[in-house]
């Protein structure tokens, strides 16, 4: 059997005093709970920002598109560079006659220089100089039984020691030969080259019918 403590004994007071403690603590706590509660209530937590993306991650979350490497174009091998075949030129000069001569370079051909005469040149085509010059026909002959090409016939002209090349004009009265000539039949074309007046003690003529044949020349002094 318990016996109560007496309510006057130093013992009973002191329990008293705990319990009261204990009962005002307890108070204190729910009050506390209370005003925390309204507190959260009035007042929500922000909701946690979201975590910063770093400059790395926005990189690597955007993908790259892989560069794709454009085939170089192939070289075509380029081809040996094959020599056109050069027509044989047969340069060599026959031995110069007389400008009054008639010459025969090869067979059933002759030529022949006259009309020899001093003119005043004109410049009738660009890059002519007009002066002083010389102008002559020069006949070609064809004895052969077949027509004659003179489309690739040259005629020059060269005064002094030195065979100073003279320069060509066109008028007055230059024509060239024709395109051919037919068998038994003479054609001829009439050239105009400047020729300083004090340098005509020397004239060599020469006509070049085409690249195979010899190169005819004509010698003598010109027109004053």
């Amino acid at each position: 059997m318990t016996t109560e403590p007496e309510s006057g004994s130093p013992k009973s007071a002191s329990t008293a005093r705990t319990r009261a403690l204990l009962g005002s603590g307890a108070a204190v706590a729910g009050a506390a709970i209370v005003i925390a509660l309204v507190a959260l209530v009035n007042n929500p937590a922000p909701a946690p920002a979201p975590a910063a993306t770093s400059a790395a991650s926005a990189a690597s979350a955007t993908p790259t598109p892989t560069q794709t490497q454009t085939p170089s174009a192939s070289v075509s091998p380029t081809p040996a560079a094959t020599a056109s075949p050069t027509p044989q030129s047969n340069a060599t000069e026959a031995p110069p006659v007389p400008i009054t001569a008639t010459a025969q370079p090869f067979q059933g051909v002759r030529y022949r220089v006259t009309a020899l005469e001093a003119v005043d040149g004109q410049a009738a085509q660009p890059g002519e100089v007009a002066g002083p010059a010389i102008r002559f026909v020069v006949q070609i002959e064809n004895q052969t039984p077949d027509a004659l090409g003179l489309g690739q016939a040259v005629v020059n002209v060269y005064y002094g020691a030195n065979r100073a090349p003279a320069d060509t004009l066109t008028e007055p009265g230059g024509s060239p030969f024709p395109a051919s000539v037919a068998a038994g039949n003479t054609a001829s074309g009439t050239f105009v080259f400047r020729v300083p007046s004090d340098q005509r003690d020397t004239l060599t003529i020469t006509v070049d019918l085409n690249a195979s044949t010899t190169v005819q020349v004509f010698e003598g002094p010109g027109p004053k």
